[in-house]
């Protein structure tokens, strides 16, 4: 509730504050209600309801105005975006009892609170810049000192912080949460108060809120998620103030790059990147494009640009911060190997599996001397790195790294860590690989316990663990769990990253296997089609995922007896993996390939090229025994 010199005014919801406007701006009679106006003027009343945060005064002010004006709703609302504080200061002109004008009436508030407690006017000032809703109290403490004089006052002290709460409730200018400890504001509270300062104050607000919610937001690491994600919208209002005034200085930086490392974080992209974007023109202005943080930025940015499937701007983001990072730090500096496992991750994706496996293998060995082997960057490296021995079939190699990673983070970190839930994935998918299907489906089922508990049921990583443990349980036959997992998996991530990525592809292509197992050959070509289209778009025409869509389209066109689409498949998927593998490397998708493109050409009646193939395959085959199992 909130107070007008003395009196004590509720806050509306939005279909009573909608009642109240429409009622007063003579839309409809005194005794009329809700149920006799159309849903548009309701939705259009419940909106002007919400921008004026329910509260009556302000509400009554703009009723007169519309029925002054005969705007209309759609025109006052508009006119309130643009104008808000000029209709703050207007009253009703019609009615001589009409009440004072929103700004006028707290005007006296202001002053008497400036009179009797500076530093609670202060405080006051500093609640008008940030989200007007739960403040955390964590906000005003002794690290905000500088900023101001009354500020410094009731930071130094708990005594004089509450006494300066208390003169503010006093006017009911705020409400306190003692148990969420917590101070909330009224946006027309707000707004008023702006409207009282001059341009240069209002500016001089701006910075000190920035400052404020910088030099309490946390790391964005694990374990301060929760004060990250308290604290979150306030850096959302500081960005708002960043583009309003302008505002060039370190701390707005690195208030929007901690937040954006959370947000990347909690896999929430979108919402990182520009935050990131506004961080690294800040920091390439203030120190010049050649410098430490400036890198930082460039490495985060480029790896939301890995997540969201744009490799070239990751790649160019990446390697200009590892130039950096190489020329300040010397080669052997953990942050030079961070942008190392980056870059690796950035050339699996763009199927150079090869060069991923050396840009890993060097980031594994810098992590290692410098930081240990029982650490949490070590390990993340070595279960991305032997991720990259599996996409290479080597397997037994693999599976050591990533028991290992498993090991150490169940040790170092406990079970309930997103990095324990990486190395778990990385081993399940190693077992799956080695058909021992029992190990792996288990183990997926351990990461995505752990994923819901950590990050929700409708989070990316619950969805990207769901979508392997549907690739696992299809392997063992198991279709109708394999498509409900598929398709909740792509549910969420639509939701999460639209349709046209990488994690979205994966599901058709999962929901596509089973159409062709259900022999709906039909529906599996369709979802085939969508998955190229989408692979060969974000990770180019000769990637190796391409080629195993091709494999998958190649088998369905032989299945329907269509040989000569099938063998165009083949032909393009053994380029492709010959091109990423070499001729002779025995991969098993590649001898995957020449069995299946032997097989076309038998029922082409072509016997002397599928035998060939045939015997390519045979020995290839014979290779790989010992290599992998």
């Amino acid at each position: 509730m909130y107070c007008a010199q003395g009196l004590v005014l509720e806050t509306l919801e939005p279909e009573e504050g909608a009642l109240l406007l429409l009622r007063r701006a003579n839309i409809i009679t005194p005794n009329a209600f809700l149920d006799e106006v159309s849903d548009t003027v309701l939705a259009q009343a419940e909106t002007i309801s919400r921008s004026l945060g329910g509260l009556p005064l302000g509400l009554d002010q703009a009723g007169a105005y519309i029925e002054e004006t005969n705007l209309g709703l759609s025109g006052y609302h508009e006119l309130y975006q643009r104008e808000q504080r000029e209709l703050l200061k207007r009253r009703g002109k019609q009615i001589a009892s009409h009440p004072e004008p929103v700004s006028a009436t707290w005007s006296l508030s202001f002053a008497k609170v400036e009179q009797a407690n500076p530093a609670a006017a202060d405080l006051l000032r500093l609640c008008a810049f940030l989200y007007p809703d739960a403040i955390p109290e964590g906000i005003i403490s002794e690290k905000i000192a500088d900023l101001s004089p009354g500020l410094h006052t009731i930071v130094t002290s708990q005594i004089k912080l509450n006494e300066a709460i208390e003169e503010l409730l006093k006017f009911s200018l705020v409400r306190r949460d003692p148990n969420a400890k917590t101070l909330s504001i009224h946006r027309l509270i707000q707004a008023a108060l702006k409207e009282q300062m001059q341009e240069e104050t209002q500016r001089q607000w701006a910075e000190r809120s920035v400052q404020a919610v910088n030099r309490a937001f946390p790391d964005g690491e694990f374990s301060t998620w929760s004060l990250c994600q308290q604290y979150l919208p306030h850096v959302l209002v500081s960005r708002t103030l960043v583009e309003q005034w302008n505002l060039e200085f370190l701390e707005a930086a690195e208030v929007l790059y901690k937040a954006g490392y959370y947000l990347w974080e909690r896999s929430q992209f979108t919402e990182a990147e520009p935050l990131l974007r506004n961080a690294l023109t800040i920091r390439e202005k203030l120190l010049g494009e050649d410098n430490l943080d400036v890198a930082q930025t460039l490495n985060l940015l480029g790896v939301i640009y890995v997540d969201e499937g744009q490799l070239a701007q990751a790649e160019l983001l990446l390697q200009r911060a590892l130039i950096i990072r190489e020329k300040f730090l010397g080669q052997e500096d953990p942050k030079v190997a961070e942008t190392l496992h980056d870059l690796g991750l950035v050339s699996q994706e763009e199927g150079k599996v090869f060069q991923a496996q050396v840009l890993l293998e060097r980031a594994v060995a810098i992590r290692e001397k410098m930081l240990g082997r029982e650490n949490e960057e070590t390990t993340r490296s070595i279960a991305s790195l032997a991720g990259v021995y599996c996409t290479l079939a080597k397997f037994d190699q693999a599976a050591q790294l990533a028991q290992e990673a498993l090991a150490i983070n169940k040790k170092i970190l406990g079970y309930d860590h997103p990095e324990t839930v990486h190395s778990l994935v990385s081993l399940a998918s190693v077992r799956s690989f080695q058909a021992n299907h029992s190990e792996a489906e288990a183990l997926y089922r351990q990461a995505l316990a752990i994923c819901e508990k950590l990050f929700g049921r409708d989070h990316l990583q619950t969805a990207l663990t769901l979508r392997s443990l549907a690739i696992e349980v299809f392997d063992q036959g198991k279709l109708i769990q394999s498509q409900a997992h598929a398709k909740r998996a792509l549910s969420i991530i639509e939701k999460t990253l639209g349709s046209k990525n990488q994690y979205a592809a994966k599901c058709r292509e999962i929901l596509a296997w089973i159409f062709v197992a259900q022999h709906n050959y039909h529906k599996a070509e369709s979802l085939y089609q969508q998955v190229l289209t989408i692979r060969e778009k974000i990770q180019g025409q000769e990637h190796y995922n391409v080629a195993d869509t091709l494999i998958s389209l190649g088998e369905l066109y032989f299945l329907e007896g269509k040989h000569a689409k099938a063998e165009s498949c083949f032909q393009r998927a053994q380029t492709i993996y010959e091109n990423t593998f070499g001729v002779e490397y025995p991969h098993p998708q590649y001898i995957r390939i020449l069995d299946d493109y032997a097989a076309v050409l038998r029922k082409s009646k072509r016997s002397k090229e599928a035998a060939e193939l045939e015997e390519r395959s045979k020995t290839l085959r014979l290779n790989t025994l010992g290599r992998h199992n």
